[in-house]
């Protein structure tokens, strides 16, 4: 029992210091790893900063990655085609199409962007989630505009067009073909029907093209159109290049 004015005794002696711990540097740790040796250091290396490299690292491929998307974007498109329901046997086909097109415009395929699609599949018949997919992408690149060049077969010009009427998406060719390509694919067109009856060419049968030729496509009977938010030039020059003629230059004078 402490007696009074007795100072009870501290829990921690009043002699007691604490250990100071080693404050750890860049230098201090580079130092600690040497002393380990190579296999001991990177196993010392690898337990305590796995984390903050494996978060670095995922760091600069996002900022690459995200650099890279921006700059694709920010290059000017020459074309973008999706042909629905065909094939192809060759290999690279997007990157053969885009080194030879932008060829054909005087542009530098490093500089610019052209896109060719090929593997979407649709059938009007087919209620499953993965024709719907096809379905409303196409009907997103549409509505985006980013879309001139429409291919497909019968069905995909009969849902996209003559189920449509008046709401259809392709554009009516007469409207938008210069006299010359008129008067070389009147005899090539694909005609939807209006509700009234009207018929309205809107797909030029594309299989007798050197394009469908070269790129080794494989459906036998098949149509482009331009759809109606597409850019009338680009499809154009399209056109003139998969029938082996000269491209027009916005700087030249359009012939419609």
């Amino acid at each position: 029992m402490l007696k009074m004015n007795e100072k009870a005794p501290s829990r921690i002696s009043d002699d007691y210091h604490p250990v100071k711990t080693e404050k750890q540097t860049f230098k201090s740790e580079v130092a600690k790893m040497k002393s380990l040796g190579l296999k001991g250091g990177l196993q010392y290396f690898w337990m305590y900063y796995k984390i903050p490299v494996l978060i670095i690292v995922l760091v600069i491929v996002c900022g690459i990655s995200m650099s890279m998307a921006i700059y694709e974007n920010t290059k000017p498109v020459l074309v973008y085609a999706n042909f629905v329901n065909n094939s192809t046997n060759l290999e690279n086909v997007d990157d053969l199409f885009e080194e030879q097109y932008s060829s054909y415009l005087g542009e530098d395929p490093d500089k610019t962007n052209v896109v060719l699609e090929t593997g979407l599949f649709y059938s009007a018949a087919d209620t499953g989630g993965q024709n719907q997919t096809v379905y409303q992408k196409l009907m997103a690149e549409i509505g985006a505009g980013t879309l001139d060049v429409l291919g497909g077969d019968k069905e995909v010009f009969y849902a996209f067009n003559d189920k449509l009427g008046e709401s259809r998406y392709c554009y009516d060719l007469t409207e938008i073909l210069p006299p010359d390509l008129y008067e070389m694919f009147q005899d090539k067109f694909y005609y939807m029907t209006d509700i009234d009856g009207t018929q309205i060419p809107v797909g030029i049968d594309f299989t007798s093209s050197q394009f469908y030729s070269d790129m080794q496509l494989q459906a036998n009977e098949y149509y482009i159109g331009m759809p109606a938010s597409g850019d009338k030039n680009r499809f154009l020059n399209f056109l003139r290049y998969s029938y082996g003629l000269a491209p027009v230059l916005e700087s030249e004078p359009d012939q419609s």
